[in-house]
């Protein structure tokens, strides 16, 4: 169900991101999520940014060391390419990445810049601890000569030799050390309820006592429920709740977050909600993208006069959104027990008609037809798609929709995941989020639902990886700006504690556990590897290979579930939150 919205408050310039974003990268299957739609989504939305400065670190560069493995996560190449490289490293500016990749390719980084790193005498530096001197430039680590595979045996005098030396670093360069860790991309939340009030436990006993979710609806629980608190609540009090709720989300790794509407169902309880997420964007350093959802549910008031309602969404609800900015899309729950096909695409037509972006809560309950018409509005997004249909997965792909799944909500109604193997198969991008809400997936617990969608939806850790970082970055629109770590992206991503650290460099591994080195160089951001390809002999499409064996940190992060992996955040550049777990160190 459609349920919570989020924020971001260190400074980003929305026109700053679209200038600095990476060139239109396709998807797996070739089919472009269109550029005119992801700049739709970014650049007419300054509220997605946060608002508050952050602490500004003027034109001195940053550096993470000694990652041990990191998950790029680039849009092309298919759901399980995450191209992993060892032995790696990343520089920032600002706010955004100006190198990532392997350790030797950043000396010829500098190089080609004429900076100093190449060939100058090394400078004095600043590292984690905020002191200055020659003693302290922790300098970048050795790397072996070749591949920069972990065990390979180095070349005196060589490129990784203990002769080569630290390398120099600019001027006050700040250094942080990973310890070896796996660093991914930060998170993104592309589909939440952030802003309600009041909980709903006793669905949750109700459901286990055999009830389902349309008799619990039916009884006058369900969304109707969560209306009537969301409705008593004043302002304050639910953006102190988001508030502690977005926290929380952030220390698991979430640095971007999509929050909806859909609590209020009239027009000033509706703008009190999206109020709450633009206030959220002042004091949070998450970034934060608004959904209007008012066609959530039919109110009460409104039982006997379902035209009315939907009237009012179109004549009032909306024109009031656009005229103060208040969100960037606009969804609409289609499926039996909500809003008809007909009541949904009037409401997203008048939407795009008036600027916002049509998103769907499609085919969850029933094979309503909702991701075909999602396919006619030119929907971003399709989400939920429990029961889309083998015509609506078509309808999705040739329009170049990215399908949203939402493992939580499967799992707490007890319902069939959706089909994402065929949505794989049939070159469909699959994103993976939350439905953080408090009825019907009452978690906020990203890392969880990707853990799900492994086990419930049969999809490897590393597309599920992909589905939870730049597939639903695109979701959002933002995929030229974050989901993946790539040069001329915001330094958003994660450093992961791993169990079984035999998988990471230092250790004793299997060097096809990974790509290494070479593999985003000179900051070029693209991605380098060997991909399969994907058709077969007879032109027909293969379903993009899982890489067994290839994604060895990833598979056991996602194996050895624990409540948070996550060490370091980082947002927009800046350290967000910081368990102080430093085990690896």
């Amino acid at each position: 169900m459609p349920e919570t919205e989020l924020s971001n408050p260190l400074m980003r310039n929305p026109e700053t991101e679209v200038a600095a974003a990476v060139p239109d990268l396709e998807t797996q299957t070739g089919t472009a999520v269109t550029r005119e739609k992801r700049q739709a989504a970014v650049e007419p939305d300054p509220e997605a940014e946060p608002m508050t400065k952050p602490k500004q670190n003027g034109e001195r560069y940053r550096l993470l060391k000694n990652i041990g493995a990191l998950a790029v996560c680039p849009m092309q190449g298919g759901q399980a390419h995450i191209h992993l490289i060892r032995n790696a490293v990343i520089l920032w500016k600002g706010d955004t990445i100006q190198y990532a990749g392997g350790q030797e390719g950043l000396r010829e980084w500098f190089r080609s810049r004429g900076t100093a790193g190449a060939d100058e005498p090394r400078r004095s530096g600043r590292d984690a601890t905020g002191e200055f001197g020659e003693s302290e430039v922790p300098g970048v680590p050795e790397v072996p000569e070749g591949s920069g595979e972990p065990g390979e045996s180095r070349k005196p005098g060589g490129p990784g030799s203990a002769e080569a030396g630290p390398m120099p670093l600019p001027e006050q360069t700040e250094v942080f050390d990973a310890g070896g860790r796996l660093v991914i991309p930060g998170l993104v939340d592309c589909h939440t309820h952030l802003a309600f009030g009041g909980w709903r436990p006793d669905e949750f006993e109700m459901r286990s006592l055999g009830k389902s979710y349309e008799e619990i609806a039916a009884a006058g629980g369900g969304i109707l429920s969560t209306m009537k608190a969301t409705r008593k609540a004043t302002e304050d009090e639910l953006l102190d709740k988001s508030a502690g709720l977005l926290h929380r989300m952030m220390s698991l790794g979430v640095t971007t977050i999509e929050c909806k509407s859909g609590y209020g169902l009239r027009l000033e309880d509706e703008l009190k909600q999206l109020r709450v997420y633009q206030r959220l964007r002042m004091q949070s350093p998450v970034r934060i993208m608004s959904t209007f959802l008012g066609a959530h549910a039919i109110p009460p008031e409104f039982r006997d006069n379902r035209n009315g309602y939907v009237s009012l969404v179109i004549g009032e609800m909306i024109p009031a959104v656009a005229e103060h900015k208040l969100a960037t899309f606009c969804d609409v729950f289609a499926d039996a027990p909500a809003f008809t096909q007909a009541e949904a695409r009037n409401v997203l037509t008048a939407a795009a008609e008036a600027g916002l972006i049509p998103k769907i809560h499609a085919d969850q309950l029933t094979a309503a037809g909702g991701a075909e018409l999602a396919a006619e509005v030119g929907a971003i997004s399709a989400d939920h798609l429990e029961c889309i249909s083998d015509k609506g997965i078509a309808a999705i792909k040739d329009a170049g929709i990215i399908a949203v799944s939402l493992p939580l909500a499967t799992w707490y109604l007890r319902k069939q995941p959706l089909p994402a193997r065929e949505l794989i198969r049939s070159g469909v991008p699959v994103a993976v989020s939350t439905d953080f809400n408090p009825g019907s997936a009452p978690s906020y617990h990203l890392p969880l639902a990707m853990h799900l969608a492994c086990t419930l939806q049969h999809m490897s850790p590393a597309e599920v990886l992909k589905g939870a970082t730049i597939y639903a970055a695109a979701a959002l629109g933002l995929d030229g700006v974050t989901g993946s770590v790539e040069a001329g992206k915001k330094a958003d991503f994660v450093e992961i504690d791993v169990e079984g650290e035999g998988n990471l460099p230092g250790h004793a591994a299997d060097p096809l556990h990974g790509h290494t080195g070479a593999g985003l160089q000179s900051g070029s951001g693209r991605s380098e590897s060997r991909r399969p390809a994907d058709r077969n002999q007879n032109g027909e499409r293969n379903e993009p290979s899982p890489d067994i064996g290839l994604a060895g940190p990833v598979n056991q992060w996602m194996y050895h579930f624990q409540p948070n992996n996550a060490v370091r955040v980082w947002a927009g550049g800046e350290c967000v939150a910081d368990s102080g777990w430093n085990r690896n160190l």
